[in-house]
């Protein structure tokens, strides 16, 4: 056999197999998620089935999520777990879910639920790649330890009411209570979904998601955190600073909502409005890279080129190699040179 001929063949082997690896990688792959809740003669059925299919999609984006961060390790990637579980999020597509009731001994009623979705692995890895997944006005993770948080008060709430009936005390305080639960679990499942619609560029329907969770629970400061970026993203940049007030009237320790005013007034163009924001953010959270790389963006806009270059540094001190920073860094020493 000639030489030439050997070569095409091995090509031609290397294209097949090439090709079969694509179809696979390109495959939707199907994910199966379980989740369960009990629920309470005080509680509401329809959010009781709500709270055990939001444990069982909670699975599932976990399954997925281990698969994103092995791929993104054995990359060399640097992505946070925020911004693996918003991208998995982005893709969800639900194809089915059902739930099945028991009704045990002491009359409590145990819901199961099981959900099936279909997840584009590929695109997952594009949006990782190619997009700015960044979320550093929001955080997946602060929504999932709410959502741990109310999970665990209720818990306690309805032990406590079994507790009382069984000495014949009073519960209608404590009945109300889980209501009040049921509304913030509904609200912080809304911000969820706004925080994924809005990735998703869908802001309009994003703020009607946000909205409604500050109707369902008007005292959670992330309500209104949320709605202010949906607003923001639409140049509604006054109604997002009404939103980001309610915010920090709630909650003056959080450094994302200093961050996201702060961007609405470098939008606007208020620059040393918008300083005095990422300072505070800053404060909070030393570690915060996105609000120093902003703030040396608003000092190159005062023509303060020396602060800049100081807050660069400490971005590439934060997540080093960040090359948007070190192209950045590179203008700046440009402009004092």
């Amino acid at each position: 056999m000639m030489k030439t001929e050997r070569i095409l063949k091995i090509s031609c082997m290397i294209l097949v197999v090439l090709c079969l690896f694509s179809t696979v990688y390109a495959e939707k792959k199907l994910y199966h998620g379980y989740g369960e809740y009990t629920m309470s003669e005080y509680e509401t059925p329809q959010i009781a089935e709500q709270r055990a299919l939001a444990y069982a999609k909670r699975n599932i984006l976990e399954q997925v999520g281990v698969y994103v961060k092995t791929y993104t390790r054995m990359q060399n990637m640097q992505i946070t777990e925020d911004e693996v579980y918003i991208a998995v999020g982005r893709v969800l597509n639900t194809i089915k879910r059902d739930t099945r009731k028991n009704i045990q001994t002491g009359g409590e009623v145990h819901i199961e639920a099981n959900m099936t979705a279909e997840v584009d692995i590929e695109e997952i890895n594009n949006i990782i790649k190619n997009e700015d997944n960044k979320n550093s006005d929001m955080s997946y993770s602060i929504l999932q330890n709410v959502a741990k948080r109310i999970e665990h008060e209720s818990s306690n709430i309805k032990e406590e009411i079994v507790q009382r009936k069984n000495i014949q005390k009073y519960t209608r305080e404590l009945e109300i209570e889980i209501k009040a639960k049921e509304l913030e679990f509904l609200a912080n499942e809304k911000v969820e979904e706004c925080l994924i619609e809005r990735k998703k560029k869908n802001y309009i329907k994003g703020m009607e998601l946000a909205e409604y969770a500050i109707k369902l629970n008007p005292k959670n400061y992330l309500c209104y955190l949320e709605s202010g970026n949906s607003y923001n993203e639409q140049d509604k940049y006054d109604m997002a600073l009404k939103r980001y007030k309610y915010a920090l009237v709630l909650n003056k320790q959080d450094a994302r909502v200093y961050y996201a005013r702060g961007n609405v007034y470098a939008n606007t163009k208020e620059y040393n409005k918008a300083i005095s924001d990422y300072t505070r953010a800053i404060k909070l959270d030393d570690k915060f890279a996105d609000a120093y790389y902003n703030r040396a963006v608003m000092y190159v806009n005062l023509s303060k080129y020396d602060k800049a270059l100081e807050d660069v540094e400490r971005v590439l001190e934060i997540t080093p190699h960040d090359h948007e920073a070190e192209v950045f860094m590179a203008k700046i020493v440009h402009k004092v040179l």
